[in-house]
């Protein structure tokens, strides 16, 4: 499933697991492994409904405000840990999530008692991610950090590294 052999899987489980504890996240393992795996077949469109998927417990397509910002935490987590992030930095995210899971339901014109379905939240992510350019993990993560957070987007733009 992944392309991964033997020891290229424990030792993504073992970046996953806090202190050294082997005591993982389950949703933020999978949600790396959906995003890193097979990558001579992306399909971005795929993958999110892969990791949509994982919080769609009764399989009807449809996920919660709740079921939605706890998918969007594991994805920050996901890329925290994919992209080296430092010790403390999910935490410090959390409430710019929190927001953004709200502000993903008011775009779509959803009151927050309501569900989102598995089609809306990928043409969302088609129109407001993918269309900018964001295909790789650090360009979702930057992109996600800056919807979810517009000051973090602001003094960015025509910078080159």
């Amino acid at each position: 499933m992944t392309g991964y052999d033997q020891e290229d899987a424990k030792e993504l489980v073992r970046l996953h697991a806090k202190n050294d504890s082997g005591i993982v996240n389950a949703i933020t393992v999978l949600i790396s492994i959906i995003s890193l795996g097979n990558s001579e077949n992306r399909n971005e469109v795929g993958r999110l409904e892969a990791i949509f998927d994982l919080m769609d417990f009764n399989h009807n397509s449809k996920i919660s405000l709740d079921e939605l910002t706890i998918l969007l935490l594991c994805i920050s987590s996901s890329f925290g840990f994919i992209l080296g992030a430092k010790e403390g930095e999910d935490e410090a995210k959390q409430p710019v999530i929190v927001e953004f899971a709200k502000q993903i339901y008011q775009s779509l014109g959803k009151r927050p008692q309501s569900n989102i379905t598995r089609d809306e939240l990928v043409e969302w992510t088609k129109e407001n991610v993918f269309a900018h350019g964001a295909t790789n993990i650090n360009e979702l993560n930057n992109k996600l950090a800056q919807l979810g957070n517009p000051a973090a987007g602001e003094g960015k733009e025509g910078k080159e590294d």
